[in-house]
């Protein structure tokens, strides 16, 4: 075999040195094309050693699929060489000694010696290059991303400004013209006429608490997320304070885990904490005493927080529309609630990456899991 230190002159340059300089592969092959020389950087680009090259058709490094298509080509070259850059603006691949692909560009040249012609390809692995031209596309399509959110929640505070105030003003009217009946005008009213005035009142309150819910859900799209650790056992207690001097009348058995842990943004988490907490109380109505679990556990290395008690429960068959807006399982007359509480819980673990979910029985309680997945919020 001949190689290429006994083509050129003994008085020319050390080839064999100063193509081991060269960064990328350089890859020199015969007319047949059979490899009669590689420096140190195809093995590193390749995962051959030289003696499993040297020798052996050049297509040994071009995916199996294309083999007649690079034979051709290369015939061609060599019956009208020139020089060529391949590879930058098209899928041209390679392959290593372990089957992997990785796209590559080649520079060929050619050269007429006494020993024949010489192909010489210099081959520079793309591989990196790709991966910063796929970051840059995604941070680009990030930026996009973000600006088009950005716009949309200048809709929706817009949105949320112009339901806040042009809802509120006639129920305000709806709720102030039925009181100022009741009060004027009651000796001229019959039990009926005021009690659907007192309906009418009930009806517009609620609308009301209703607006509020929806824009306290569109505001936590919008919420920039600041992410701590917070420390979910003693906000917890302080939520539990304030529940019982809310309810001096609830005979309420509060269980709370120590160590409860976890990074998150601590206002949003206060909103799924008070919303599970006030559902629960809300759900054990009746018992007595009512028993409200707060713990976790870990599962696959990732922490599971639940909010367990002994109230009313649900129908499971159900659950698929727990989490929706304005979706109740029980009467509004037994449990009051606008059925927003629950889609906002959803709405916060979800913006942390998380989920939640739960399990329950009809009269025998329920139990709200959540968990914050990733330790990465959105932005």
């Amino acid at each position: 075999m001949i190689g290429l230190a006994e083509i050129v002159h003994a008085d020319e340059v050390d080839w064999r040195n100063l193509m081991g300089a060269v960064p990328d592969a350089v890859i020199v092959s015969n007319s047949n094309g059979k490899i009669v020389y590689l420096n140190q950087a195809v093995e590193r680009f390749f995962g051959y050693r030289p003696e499993e090259l040297l020798g052996k058709p050049v297509e040994i490094l071009v995916p199996r699929q294309h083999h007649e298509k690079h034979k051709a080509h290369r015939a061609d070259y060599h019956a009208a060489p020139r020089r060529r850059s391949m590879g930058f603006g098209s899928d041209l691949r390679a392959v290593r000694a372990d089957g992997t692909e990785f796209p590559v560009a080649i520079s060929l040249g050619f050269s007429l010696t006494n020993h024949g012609n010489l192909v010489i390809a210099i081959v520079q692995d793309l591989s990196e290059l790709r991966k910063r031209d796929k970051s840059i596309q995604s941070l680009h399509e990030r930026a996009a991303r973000n600006a088009k959110l950005k716009e949309a929640n200048k809709e929706l505070e817009a949105f949320s400004f112009s339901v806040s105030h042009d809802l509120r003003a006639p129920l305000r009217v709806v709720d102030g013209f039925s009181q100022m009946l009741l009060e004027d005008h009651a000796a001229n009213l019959d039990d009926h006429g005021k009690d659907c005035l007192e309906r009418i009142r009930t009806a517009a309150q609620r609308m009301g608490d209703l607006i509020d819910d929806l824009l306290k859900l569109a505001r936590i799209t919008t919420y920039e997320l600041n992410a701590v650790e917070v420390d979910l056992t003693a906000m917890t207690n302080e939520i539990i304070e304030t529940l019982k001097l809310a309810t001096p009348e609830r005979e309420v058995e509060y269980i709370v885990a120590d160590g409860m842990k976890v990074f998150g943004d601590p206002g949003l988490l206060r909103i799924v904490l008070e919303n599970l907490l006030n559902n629960a109380v809300k759900f054990t109505a009746g018992r007595k005493p009512a028993r409200i679990d707060i713990g976790f556990h870990e599962s696959d290395g990732i922490k599971v927080f639940h909010v367990c008690d002994n109230g009313a429960g649900f129908d499971m068959a159900y659950s698929d529309k727990l989490f929706g807006t304005f979706q109740r399982m029980h009467n509004a007359t037994e449990f009051p609630g606008t059925g927003i509480g629950l889609a906002t819980v959803q709405r916060i673990v979800t913006r942390h990456s998380g989920k939640v979910w739960a399990e329950a029985e009809v009269d025998k309680g329920a139990t709200f899991y959540f968990a914050l997945i990733q330790e990465t919020l959105d932005e």
